[in-house]
């Protein structure tokens, strides 16, 4: 029982350590882009043989070339886990990436901001649950103990 107090309250207090560590290194593996709503392969098929796109330096190009492929849903985001299968880069514009993500169907992202607001939680309940841990093995220690005579 002391052995597996002792692993339990050692891993505990090495969780709430590598909280933030892990929590960096998911967001250095994050992947930056514009969520959008996708239209089905037929209608961004017809929407980009019959829009005629605007200059390149025209401001609204990239909203044009967004509403090509679906229905922009929010602003620029950081998402972690998110499948290759599902990230587009538009042939119109290469370098814009796009989330593609249908809340009809259940899909969702992870964000990075949502990751660092769970990450002080995480690491608060680690470290709670090594002291408690650290406390009963303490105290059954000492209690197993024979009494110094």
């Amino acid at each position: 029982m002391l052995k597996l107090l002792r692993v339990g309250w050692i891993l505990a207090f090495v969780c709430a350590a590598a909280a933030y560590p892990v929590a960096a290194i998911l967001a250095a593996t994050s992947v930056e882009g514009i969520e959008i709503a996708p239209f089905a392969e037929d209608v961004v098929l017809v929407n980009t043989t019959l829009t005629t796109l605007p200059a390149k330096t025209d401001p609204n190009y990239a909203k044009t070339v967004i509403g090509l492929y679906g229905q922009p849903n929010q602003e620029a985001m950081k998402v972690v886990f998110f499948p290759k299968s599902r990230i587009l880069h538009p042939k119109e514009l290469p370098e814009l990436t796009l989330l593609k993500i249908d809340r009809t169907k259940g899909e969702d992202a992870l964000q990075v901001k949502l990751v660092y607001y769970v990450t002080p939680y995480f690491l608060g309940g680690a470290a709670a649950t090594g002291a408690l841990l650290l406390g009963i093995w303490a105290f059954l220690r000492k209690r197993a103990r024979p009494p110094a005579a």
